[in-house]
């Protein structure tokens, strides 16, 4: 994992963010299913993994914003479970990619 400054971090987010809003808003389903494939090696994917292990408090910025606080059960989990599958915790991504799920 590269250095990645807490701006760059916090920009990463946010554009996923914005990409999922947008994807749900236009019942984007090929879209939604590239933003929600924890198990990709895409590069997209990996950079927002790190962003999350290096911003740390990527769940505050979804439960504080209007704009994505309707997404809070989705992507809390979600988030946990790519930043598992990032450090190499399987189990850990799969339990919580599953409560992303539910």
């Amino acid at each position: 994992m590269a250095y990645m400054s807490m701006g760059e971090a916090h920009r990463r987010i946010t554009e996923y963010l914005n990409r999922f809003s947008e994807a749900v808003s236009s019942q984007d389903g090929a879209s939604l299913t590239r933003l929600l494939s924890v198990s990709s090696e895409s590069p997209s994917l990996l950079s927002l993994a790190d962003a999350i292990i290096t911003f740390q408090d990527a769940n505050r910025l979804i439960m504080q914003s209007e704009k994505y606080s309707q997404y809070v059960d989705i992507m809390v989990p979600l988030f946990r479970a790519l930043q598992n599958y990032r450090l190499g915790n399987l189990v850990d991504s799969y339990q919580a990619f599953e409560k992303s799920a539910k």
